[in-house]
């Protein structure tokens, strides 16, 4: 299964409080923001979403791509 972690990803928005109301009806309160992020995508699902500096070093040797912040 191929593995990519996406870095250095300037903002991302998560549906963070989605869960808290079983996915009904989100609105904009149930949005998070992830400065300096990563994603780890394991074939077609994400397997990690957080903050760059806390990217799990099981990670660290999977094929890399900056998010081209600048």
């Amino acid at each position: 299964m191929k593995r990519r972690l996406f870095h250095d990803i300037s903002s991302l928005v998560t549906m963070k409080g989605v869960a808290s109301n079983a996915g009904r009806h989100p609105t904009e309160k149930d949005l998070g923001i992830l400065e300096n992020a990563s994603v780890v995508v394991e074939g077609d699902r994400i397997a990690w979403v957080g903050p760059t500096s806390q990217t799990p070093k099981e990670f660290a040797s999977i094929e890399t791509r900056e998010s081209g912040k600048g």
